[in-house]
């Protein structure tokens, strides 16, 4: 039994350390990268027109590949051929996985 438990407790040891230890006068150093998403400047008003897409999740709503976000409810449904004004915001987080985010400031309905 005292083999069995020894023998155990090697394999454990064994498998605690995957990489070899660094040598005695190195220096370790340790880098993490991590990404921000940063905004410069003003982003430029733009005008898109169409009609507009429901998403794959429910309550996403597309228009030219543009993911719409805000705008008037009654207006903004899919189906509906719309004039949107407003600015891209390609790093705002959204539920919706498709689309570029745009944050809708005025929606009206497109006239024939």
């Amino acid at each position: 039994m005292w083999v069995i438990i020894c023998c155990a407790v090697l394999v454990l040891a064994a498998c605690a350390r995957t990489e070899p230890p660094p040598p005695r006068n190195a220096t370790v150093v340790t880098t993490t990268t991590t990404t921000v998403p940063t905004t410069t400047g003003t982003r430029a008003q733009m005008t898109l027109h169409g009609t507009v897409e429901a998403g794959v999740e429910a309550g996403c709503l597309l228009l030219n590949g543009y993911l719409l976000l805000g705008g008037d409810h009654d207006v903004v449904v899919a189906g509906a051929e719309v004039v949107v004004e407003g600015t891209p915001a390609p790093g705002t987080m959204t539920t919706c996985q498709q689309g570029i985010p745009f944050h809708v400031t005025k929606a009206e309905r497109a006239r024939p």
